[in-house]
C-alpha cells in the first residue's frame, strides 16, 4: 500500500462527517424543544375568554404553574449560544413571552375583556413561531434518517409539565 492510499484511509468519509454533524445539531436542538410547549400556550390563551365569561373555572395559580415552567426555561436561553438558523425561533419566542405574560396579567387577574384579542394575538405568535422550531428539528430528524447509518436515531424530549421523557425518532 502506498502512502497516498494509506492517507486516503485515514481521511474521514465526508458523508459520514455530515451525519455526525446533523445528529449532533438534533442533540443540541432537542435541549430546547420542550414537549406540551404549545399545547399549553393555546390552553392559556384559548381560555380567557371562558374565564372572562365565567364559562369555566381554572385556578389561576395551576395556569401560571404551567407558564413559570416555560418562562423559566426561556429565561435560560442565551441568544450568543445560538448560532444556526434553525435555532432563531426560540429567540422570537423569548421575545414574546413578556407580552404573553403581561395580556395573561390583564385577563386572569385584572379581568379586563378588552384585553382577551391580545392574548389571543401573542399566543397564536408563540405558537406559530414554536411550529418553526419543530418543524427545523424535524427537518435535522429526516435528513439523519435518510442516512442508512442515521435510520434509528432518536433524541431525547423531556416534557417539563409532568416530569415525562420521551425517546422520539420524529416529533
Amino acid at each position: 500500500m502506498t502512502i497516498n492510499a494509506r492517507l486516503e484511509d485515514l481521511q474521514p468519509n465526508p458523508l459520514q462527517v455530515s451525519l455526525n454533524e446533523l445528529m449532533r445539531k438534533a442533540d443540541e436542538m432537542a435541549k430546547y424543544y420542550l414537549w406540551g410547549f404549545g399545547g399549553t400556550i393555546r390552553v392559556i390563551a384559548g381560555r380567557g375568554v371562558d374565564i372572562l365569561e365565567g364559562l369555566v373555572s381554572v385556578p389561576v395559580d395551576e395556569i401560571y404553574s404551567r407558564f413559570d415552567k416555560i418562562k423559566k426555561f426561556y429565561g435560560k436561553l442565551k441568544a450568543d449560544n445560538l448560532h444556526d438558523k434553525e435555532f432563531c425561533p426560540l429567540v422570537v419566542v423569548k421575545d414574546l413571552l413578556p407580552h404573553f405574560e403581561k395580556s395573561m396579567g390583564e385577563v386572569y387577574k385584572e379581568r379586563r375583556k378588552e384585553c382577551n384579542n391580545d392574548l389571543i394575538f401573542y399566543g397564536n405568535a408563540i405558537m406559530a413561531v414554536g411550529n418553526i422550531y419543530r418543524k427545523n428539528l424535524r427537518r435535522v430528524l429526516e435528513d439523519i434518517h435518510s442516512f442508512p447509518e442515521g435510520k434509528d436515531f432518536k433524541i431525547n424530549i423531556v416534557n417539563p409539565f409532568d416530569g415525562l421523557s420521551c425517546d422520539t425518532k420524529i416529533i
